[in-house]
């Protein structure tokens, strides 16, 4: 039963006790007693009342005697004047002659009576009001609702749709990048994002998952990858020559020979690293001929951007570099000291701050005057490097040998922290050192030299300031003519690796010999630290020359060891060969037989001659490495570098393979002699990009002045990129 219902019995029977009562004046009915003249009682008035609604018929009321209200239709209960009209019955309910009328009941008082409101029980509805989307109401009574509209019938209806006249918008679609629109009505859903940190969002980005890939990156080849977002993969071509290389220095004067010796470190005190390169000044053989210098070009060093095409600036014309980056010459002594025939960056000796580096000078006799024996020197340059040319004795401490012919500072390595005193170390190679070119070499661990002792301007003989010297036991062994310092067996030690090229203890031809030491070699009693006697040593076979080079490869497996790279230019037909030897917890393991990864060079080729740490030249998170090849290509001395891309476990098990199968690409000298390839070491950023460049000398480079004159073996210094191989 309705409210509305309830409420018209609750009426009624109000009224009928009202009539049956003393009378209701308010009402216009009167008590049944002004009936009592006809002898009526209660009961017979009632039942006069033939439908029961408490309204009699009119035939037993007389108007003169008692006023009442008569019922219309007393046969019909729905109708009496003690009732509300009720609406859409077509029927006269209150009997006032008035079907369905207006002012029928408003139970919820909204304005608008029950006839015309399609809900009288809800004051939120009613035909006075609008519609209220979404609510799943008809507020207007019209019999509709806009909870289904779909305005732009994409299949979201209004109440759910953020743009009702876009068909592209709607919840039920997903999201699309970059058309600054709220395509799934989410706000939360990003409709611009960089997912790989690369700078680029992905609405510009080709691959916005590889921090690698960007508009205008730097390619790589061989890796099918669209690096630069260009449409475009681009395949290595195998071999490119120099001349393509972003940059190229080309030697001051003839036989100069720039490139026979180079390294990078911040000597001027900037945080940018630093080219510092010898012009030792031999002639055509080799021969310690002229007085030698050093060049240090400041950082960072111009490029070219543009594919193929290369910036080249001369030491004969100081003008072409850029301003404020007016290369300074360090000059050496004396005619036939060599200087610049090795570099290398140490770190900072003298803990002032700023790093300091080795030059060497095996022709120069200031240990035995006069004599022309050529027991060489090296010298200590102590940072910062000034911005004006000097001689390199004002700068340095000169550390000289006695001996003759020793060839002193043939070699140069940093040793890195051997005794663990936070001080960098280093060491000299005399290759030629001793009875019958034994060779030595010469450990300083720079904390363990009193204060005083190795000062700028002075002169100290090698003996007073560095530990026993390293040697092997046969004769013409060369010992100390390569070293590397690496942790080799992740015990947070640095290990030291002394190369013998020459040794021949088991035969007479020349294997040569590997000798490593875990930390600081312990004395032994007959005064010099046999390389036998060390923790581990690897022998090469036949006429290798299994140690001409070694180099550290700095931790390519992320497990804190790093890897030893022996060189031996003259395996087999001189084709020569690159031995890998992982880093192992036992340094007793390590040997060329069973643990090293063997690539084999080209007939002729000498690959081996150099080795160098790459860094990680493609930015694919991998060590790579450089093997140097002076005698390519095809016996015309040309020379090549060869780029081995990592990871390098993945060459492991291979066995014995060739070198320029393996090979990611390789820089070719740019004519005859020119011996590239001859000398390397680790690469580092040299223009301030972000990327490891790749340091090439040849030095037996022609170059043209700016006079137009040819200077013949002048020498000339590449640095190269990765995508110089064929890259854009």
């Amino acid at each position: 039963m309705t409210t509305f219902e309830m409420k018209r019995l609750s009426t009624t029977a109000a009224l009928i006790a009202c009539v049956l009562a003393t009378g209701c004046p308010e009402t216009g009915l009167r008590s049944m007693t002004c009936d009592t003249e006809y002898g009526e009682e209660r009961g017979n008035f009632l039942s006069r009342d033939q439908d029961r609604d408490g309204v009699p018929t009119q035939d037993v009321i007389r108007e003169e005697q008692c006023f009442a209200v008569v019922d219309c239709d007393d046969f019909d209960p729905s109708r009496s004047p003690l009732l509300d009209e009720l609406c859409s019955d077509g029927v006269d309910n209150d009997c006032d002659e008035d079907v369905d009328e207006l002012d029928a009941i408003d139970v919820d008082m909204d304005g608008a009576s029950a006839c015309d409101d399609c809900d009288d029980e809800d004051p939120l509805v009613s035909p006075f009001f609008s519609e209220v989307t979404c609510n799943d109401i008809d507020d207007d009574c019209n019999a509709l609702t806009l909870d289904d509209f779909d305005g732009d019938s994409d299949g979201a209806s209004v109440c759910i749709d953020c743009d009702d006249d876009d068909d592209m918008v709607s919840p039920l679609y997903s999201e699309v990048s970059c058309n600054g629109i709220d395509d799934d009505c989410n706000p939360l859903t990003p409709d611009v994002d960089d997912f790989d940190e690369d700078g680029f969002s992905q609405c510009d980005d080709c691959d916005d998952f590889n921090p690698l890939v960007y508009p205008n990156a730097p390619e790589i080849c061989g890796d099918d990858i669209d690096h630069n977002c260009d449409g475009v993969i681009e395949a290595c071509p195998g071999t490119t020559s120099l001349d393509n290389c972003g940059l190229k220095i080309t030697g001051p004067f003839s036989s100069a020979s720039l490139g026979e010796s180079f390294d990078i470190g911040d000597v001027t005190g900037d945080g940018v690293p630093d080219l510092i390169a010898g012009a030792p000044d031999l002639d055509q053989s080799d021969n310690y001929d002229g007085v030698g210098g050093v060049w240090v070009i400041e950082g960072p060093l111009p490029f070219s951007q543009a594919p193929g095409e290369s910036v080249v600036l001369g030491l004969d014309d100081l003008s072409s570099f850029p301003i404020g980056r007016t290369p300074v010459f360090l000059s050496g002594e004396a005619l036939g000291d060599a200087a610049g025939a090795t570099v290398r960056f140490v770190g900072d000796v003298d803990s002032d701050g700023f790093g300091d580096f080795l030059v060497g000078a095996p022709g120069n006799d200031y240990g035995r005057p006069g004599q022309d024996q050529n027991p060489g020197a090296a010298y200590l340059v102590y940072g910062p490097v000034p911005s004006t040319s000097r001689p390199l004795a004002e700068l340095s401490v000169l550390l000289y040998e006695t001996r003759a012919h020793a060839h002193f500072g043939r070699s140069l390595a940093s040793a890195g922290d051997l005794d663990e005193d936070d001080r960098p170390d280093f060491i000299i190679g005399a290759p030629f050192d001793g009875p019958s070119d034994r060779g030595r070499g010469y450990l300083v661990l720079s904390g363990d030299v009193a204060p005083g002792v190795m000062v700028r301007g002075g002169a100290v003989a090698i003996d007073d300031v560095a530990v026993q010297p390293l040697r092997a036991q046969g004769n013409r062994s060369f010992s100390g003519a390569s070293f590397a310092a690496g942790d080799f067996n992740g015990d947070n030690q640095w290990d030291l690796a002394v190369g013998a090229p020459g040794d021949h203890t088991g035969g007479n031809q020349n294997p040569g010999l590997v000798a490593m030491t875990q930390g600081v070699p312990e004395d032994q009693p007959f005064g010099f630290l046999e390389m036998e006697a060390f923790a581990i040593t690897m022998e090469g076979e036949g006429q290798d020359r299994f140690g001409e080079s070694l180099a550290r490869v700095s931790d390519p497996l992320g497990d804190g060891r790093d890897w030893l790279m022996i060189g031996a230019p003259e395996t087999g037909d001189l084709g020569g060969a690159l031995h890998l030897v992982p880093g192992t917890v036992n340094l007793s393991e390590m040997s060329p037989e069973g643990a090293t990864i063997t690539l084999v060079g080209e007939s002729g080729s000498l690959s081996g001659a150099a080795v160098a740490n790459a860094g990680d030249l493609n930015g694919d998170g991998f060590a790579d490495i450089l093997v140097g090849a002076p005698g390519a290509t095809d016996g015309s001395d040309r020379g090549a570098v060869h780029v081995i891309y990592g990871p390098l476990d993945a060459l492991d098990g291979a066995g014995e393979t060739s070198l320029v199968e393996v090979s990611g690409g390789s820089f070719i000298g740019e004519d005859h002699f020119d011996r590239t390839g001859r000398r390397l070491v680790k690469s580092g950023d040299l223009d301030g990009d972000g990327w490891s460049d790749v340091l090439i000398g040849s030095p037996g480079n022609d170059s043209v002045n700016t006079s137009g004159w040819t200077l013949s073996r002048a020498g000339a210094l590449y640095v190269c990129r990765a995508w110089d191989l064929g890259g854009s």
